[in-house]
């Protein structure tokens, strides 16, 4: 008798970037509330700290605030 395939247990990694660092915490704490899929691998509240953990961590998804603390709308700037 052959067995079926297992699925995979894929995890959602996510990075949160928010000038505001509760705030980020705070969102950290909502996305893994009952779920074992995602993991948030990183949080940051400047541009040249996203870019770094965004080239570190290569996240699935990445929550960035528009208002980082290295200037005004430098979280579009990041994209």
């Amino acid at each position: 008798m052959s067995q079926l395939p297992q699925p995979l247990t894929a995890s959602i990694s996510v990075l949160i970037a928010d000038a505001d660092r509760m705030s980020a915490h705070l969102i950290a704490d909502g996305l893994m509330r009952g779920r074992n899929d995602i993991v948030v691998v990183a949080i940051s509240n400047s541009f040249a700290e996203t870019v770094r953990e965004l080239e570190k961590s290569q996240p699935d998804i990445a929550l960035i605030n528009a208002h980082l603390h290295d200037g005004r709308l430098k979280g579009y700037h990041v994209l």
